[in-house]
């Protein structure tokens, strides 16, 4: 009996024993964590760094837009040459600048060489999926093209005269950042330009 006494009295120790550490405030605990000035230097680092790196992403996603736009200015125009070498007619490209919502190219076929002989296929905007979102882009032609319809005979040449080293270039620009489609010979080469390729 009196071993079971002392056992008991010792699983009561026990048990007090851990009941009592459970209890005691951990001091290591009390010190864990961040302070508000620790806080507010790591949000001032991230600020600063989103203020240094912001113009660098802008730029890099102008020329993005830019260049993409190009890139569907150019498979426009193979794509209207290539049919009207396909179906033997005159195959073209129609631009109107819309500095609101982007510029348009509307592909189209011709009865004729005069602008109301035109049958309009297709249209697309460049430079803007969203329709109703500003793109920023305008788009300019070097010489200036009043009725702004470039056309493509049927052997797939370009109706136009040669103006030094090129037929043509069509310019789009965004802030600051320029590229260019230019026509380059009256057979219809045709290839990308960018900067200093798109001035006159």
């Amino acid at each position: 009996m009196a071993t079971q006494l002392s056992s008991d009295r010792s699983k009561n120790l026990d048990l007090i024993w851990l009941l009592s550490a459970s209890t005691k405030p951990n001091k290591a605990a009390s010190h864990e964590g961040f302070t508000l000035v620790e806080v507010l230097i790591v949000v001032v680092l991230a600020a600063v760094l989103v203020l240094i790196a912001a113009p660098g992403w802008l730029a890099f996603g102008n020329r993005q837009r830019v260049g993409t736009a190009n890139t569907e200015m150019l498979l426009l125009l193979r794509e209207a040459q290539a049919e009207a070498i396909a179906k033997r007619t005159t195959y073209g490209v129609k631009l109107t600048p819309d500095e609101a919502l982007g510029p348009t190219v509307t592909k189209f076929t011709s009865r004729g060489q005069a602008a109301g002989d035109i049958i309009e296929i297709s249209t697309e905007r460049l430079g803007n999926d969203d329709s109703d979102k500003p793109s920023g882009l305008t788009l300019t032609t070097i010489p200036a093209n009043p009725t702004n319809l470039y056309r493509f005979n049927f052997d797939g040449s370009v109706d136009g005269n040669t103006n030094g080293d090129y037929i043509y270039k069509i310019v789009l620009e965004k802030e600051g950042v320029r590229r260019c489609v230019v026509v380059e010979t009256l057979l219809g080469a045709m290839s990308e330009g960018k900067d200093d390729d798109c001035d006159a």
